[in-house]
């Protein structure tokens, strides 16, 4: 029988949350703009889905794999994240700053930018128009942009085009210990981190996290650090967590993951790891307990 979670004071969680939370927009029911897709299209993109889904995924391994050579010839990652000085830097201050590390300037040329969203949204770019859907991530992508490139509106434009979407939370019993130590932590709350509580609870009670509406809230709730073998199976999968602020993508339960943050001599600036975010060293890295995971039409458990 599937376990129940009770979530103590929940009334009135619920309660501070929408006072708190409206000003920040953390509580909006709606992406920007919309995305649709044609009938002929959802049944085009299934058709293709394991052609998509081996394109996604050869390109995850082979910018993985790109990644671990570049840093071993020259001790630099070739991406750099977007949310770094180095991105912000002039071409001259990039080639300035290699040599005073004692690195070839000419190398600035063979790097290019990276975050959590675009890492993944390249090679998801590289499967829709190598199936014959360019016309469609244009218009994906175009949804994307109204939305600040949220991962969670990636999400919910694939479930336009079938994909199935689950909640996924190791441990509800923690939801409210995990609240308050990322609150502690998190100076400037813009909404992404302390709502575990409040998002379990409108998963459960409505099927509805954030502004994306679920297919699945049982199948990734509460296995610990033992994933569904149903969910390893799946041969490509798009992740958010805390309310699409971080975004990643995998197959077979096996996570790739850029970060927007890391300095280019930071070997993590792509990390990989298989889907177990309360085991040691498992992913997706750096204390993310709860989000969605999307998968293709016919990958679903």
């Amino acid at each position: 029988m599937k376990k129940v979670y009770k979530i103590s004071a929940l009334r009135q969680f619920i309660i501070l949350g929408s006072l708190l939370g409206s000003a920040q927009g953390v509580f909006a029911q709606s992406f920007k703009g919309s995305f649709s897709a044609s009938e002929s299209e959802v049944k085009w993109h299934e058709k293709e889905t394991k052609r998509f889904t081996n394109i996604a995924q050869d390109c995850l391994e082979t910018s993985y794999a790109h990644h671990v050579d570049f840093f071993k010839r020259y001790g630099i990652s070739p991406y750099y994240g977007s949310n770094t000085w180095f991105r912000r830097a002039s071409t001259a201050d990039k080639r300035a700053f290699l040599k005073k590390i004692g690195k070839n300037p000419d190398l600035v040329s063979q790097m290019e930018i990276t975050s959590c969203v675009g890492f993944a949204m390249k090679c998801y770019q590289k499967a829709f128009e190598a199936t014959g859907q360019g016309a469609v991530w244009l218009r994906l992508n175009s949804y994307m942009g109204k939305n600040d490139y949220d991962g969670s509106a990636m999400i919910e434009a694939l479930r336009s085009l079938g994909w199935y979407v689950m909640f996924w939370n190791p441990d509800p019993s923690k939801n409210e210990a995990w609240d308050r130590d990322e609150r502690a932590r998190t100076s400037s709350n813009n909404g992404s981190w302390g709502y575990h509580a409040y998002r379990y609870a409108t998963v459960t009670k409505q099927k509805k996290y954030y502004k994306n509406n679920i297919d699945d809230a049982h199948t990734m709730v509460g296995f610990d650090d033992r994933p569904p073998a149903s969910f390893r199976r799946a041969r490509l999968f798009l992740g958010v967590a805390h309310t699409g602020y971080h975004v990643f993508a995998g197959f077979k339960g096996y996570v790739i993951e850029g970060h927007s943050t890391r300095d280019i001599r930071d070997f993590s600036t792509l990390e990989v790891g298989d889907f177990n975010p309360l085991a040691n060293g498992g992913a997706p890295h750096g204390l993310y307990r709860s989000g969605l995971v999307a998968v293709p039409p016919g990958e679903e458990p």
